[in-house]
């Protein structure tokens, strides 16, 4: 198995070769002074996975399962200003500004320099003062608490389960084995605990995908935002703190999806975790958006040589022994070449 030392290293490599940001070739803003808040809010593993599911839904046009997850992430971590951004803009994905309001305002409430967040808030309120007079907001006033809510997660035509689930208090967000069903409610839930039960059919709105998908051009501010994430997580890597560089790299593929490096850099900090599938998946995708890079193919190649699929792993390790990509460390070519012919 890769040390993890070396796995610090090629994701180091890989940001001298190639800059954070390729819709700007301007360095990114200094870090800004640490906020009070959710700034010292450190996200759980469940609500790292569950920011993750809901990011590769979202990117894959799938806004209503991706709102789903979102809002099972903020539930658990209620002062996480990050999750709030997310289900903010997939509000704002679905049409639905009104919505997408308070959470901005909740961010901005934990992080007032949010730079994610205040874009976030422009932007819902400039849709918002678009849409006919005496529409209704079905979000919950900003600041308020709002009780929990039961969205639909069954097909159309089939009978939702009628279970009663406890949710936790306010003060306790839930671990992974304590975390809400999917499709839980956005927002803490009430204290004294309350039973939600799901019911059929269900009398929230049904939001409706965009016809258009949401245009993948990067804005200068957004390049900016995520080379400033991922630069901070590549200390967290070298700190070896995987789960915190996970959530950091995510945001930084929030605000740019195209940023190749970031993908290779989380698959890493994946790696690092023992979760060698989505660090596989992470390393496929930097591969396809840069076909250039060649840490990401090492790092693929390490996943596959560990989870036990000799032909890939000994493809990717001469891929990566044959590529002339500047990121491509001559003593990892050569270890590259070895491992490719003992896999033959």
């Amino acid at each position: 198995m890769l040390a993890l030392p070396t796995l610090v290293l090629l994701v180091s490599a890989a940001a001298a070769g190639e800059a954070p940001s390729p819709a700007s070739a301007q360095a990114p803003a200094p870090a800004a002074a640490a906020s009070k808040g959710s700034a010292s809010v450190v996200p759980t593993q469940a609500l790292v996975d569950k920011l993750g599911q809901g990011d590769r839904l979202y990117l894959a046009g799938d806004y209503r399962n991706a709102l789903f997850a979102y809002q099972d992430a903020v539930y658990m971590q209620p002062r996480y200003a990050p999750a709030h951004v997310r289900l903010g803009r997939c509000y704002l994905a679905m049409r639905y500004p009104l919505q997408a309001i308070p959470h901005a305002e909740s961010a901005l409430a934990e992080e007032p320099e949010n730079v994610e967040a205040r874009k976030l808030l422009d932007e819902a309120k400039a849709a918002a003062a678009k849409l006919p007079p005496g529409t209704a907001a079905t979000s919950e006033p900003a600041g308020a608490k709002p009780a929990p809510r039961v969205y639909k997660l069954t097909p159309d035509g089939e009978a939702a389960a009628t279970a009663a689930v406890t949710a936790p208090s306010a003060g306790a967000p839930s671990a992974a084995a304590g975390a809400p069903a999917a499709g839980a409610a956005a927002g803490p839930a009430a204290t004294p605990p309350v039973a939600i039960v799901a019911v059929a059919p269900s009398t929230e709105p049904k939001p409706k995908a965009p016809a258009d998908p949401p245009a993948d051009t990067v804005t200068q501010a957004q390049a900016q935002v995520a080379a400033q994430h991922y630069r901070t997580a590549l200390g967290q890597l070298q700190n070896r703190e995987w789960a915190k560089a996970v959530a950091e790299l995510s945001d930084a593929i929030l605000a740019n999806p195209k940023l190749a490096v970031a993908y290779s850099a989380r698959g890493s900090a994946q790696f690092g975790l023992g979760k060698y599938r989505e660090a596989a998946e992470d390393y496929r995708t930097a591969t396809q958006l840069d076909p250039k890079l060649g840490t990401p193919i090492y790092g693929l190649a390490e996943c596959y040589r560990v989870l036990g699929d000799g032909k890939k792993a000994a493809e990717m390790y001469g891929r990566y022994a044959r590529s002339t990509a500047p990121d491509v460390r001559d003593d990892l070519r050569a270890l590259a070449a070895k491992r490719a012919d003992e896999l033959r």
